[in-house]
């Protein structure tokens, strides 16, 4: 495939972020795994991601950054990759006339309901981010879940068309590649996150949420994201919390 990426299809793997895992060190920049099944599927929080088989696209990319691979990229700028990870699905689905949102980290939301997890496992280096793993599940064909997973939709839900998987992820890592080409770019980052923050599911809309740190409820309004990437909220008492990776929960 063009653009640097290479896509191996599987029939079943056991998980495809496992499978990079095994194989990373034999890989090159910009290899996607990806199954028509997977029997241990993970999700962010520990969570199984459970996908009706060849239904849905679940793969995982590896990004490798130095010489190598993609521009070198800091420790502090890590989250860059759930950035770029994040724009790139809502892109897809917006040439596919599906609008969305991105829910603070890393996952896509139409409404109220999920359609897209990202799972993102990076390793550091002396010298800044080594690689990244990014697992990603995005409900494509599946009308039925299990009642025990909360709020999903999918791409057929929502359009009411059926796709084929194999071509949709290759129109997909088209536009990932162009977006992690931005990190090198000199204005890269400030564009991409200026467009996160203008997509971000409830950003100045009064809702209620959990806060872990504290144990309590409380309603507040999201207004952005700190220069470290954490999540800013602002309560009723006019009181702006800010939120690392599950430190708070939505109340959806």
């Amino acid at each position: 495939m063009k653009d640097g990426v290479t896509i191996f299809w599987h029939e079943s793997l056991d998980s495809t972020q496992e499978a990079v895992r095994r194989s990373i060190d034999s890989l090159e920049n910009l290899t996607v795994i990806a199954s028509g099944y997977q029997s241990a599927g993970r999700g962010q929080r520990g969570n199984s991601w459970l996908a009706a088989p060849w239904e849905n696209l679940t793969f995982s990319i590896l990004l490798q950054f130095g010489p190598s691979g993609c521009a070198p990229l800091k420790s502090s700028d890590q989250f860059m990759i759930s950035i770029v990870s994040t724009l790139a699905v809502h892109d897809y689905l917006s040439e596919r006339g599906i609008d969305s949102h991105i829910k603070w980290p890393n996952d896509i939301y139409c409404g109220d309901r999920k359609i897209c997890g990202i799972l993102i496992e990076n390793r550091l280096g002396t010298f800044g981010v080594r690689d990244s793993i990014i697992g990603i599940g995005l409900n494509v064909n599946q009308v039925k879940f299990p009642p025990n997973v909360p709020n999903p939709t999918s791409m057929t839900l929502r359009s009411g068309n059926a796709y084929d998987v194999k071509t949709e992820l290759e129109l997909l890592m088209a536009i990932f590649a162009s977006l992690i080409h931005l990190l090198a770019e000199p204005n890269g980052f400030e564009e991409l996150r200026e467009r996160y923050l203008s997509l971000m599911y409830r950003k100045g809309i009064h809702c209620q949420y959990f806060d872990c740190l504290r144990d309590e409820h409380f309603f507040g309004t999201i207004r952005g994201i700190s220069d470290d990437y954490r999540l800013l909220v602002q309560d009723d008492l006019g009181i702006t919390r800010s939120f690392a990776f599950k430190e708070i929960n939505y109340i959806i």
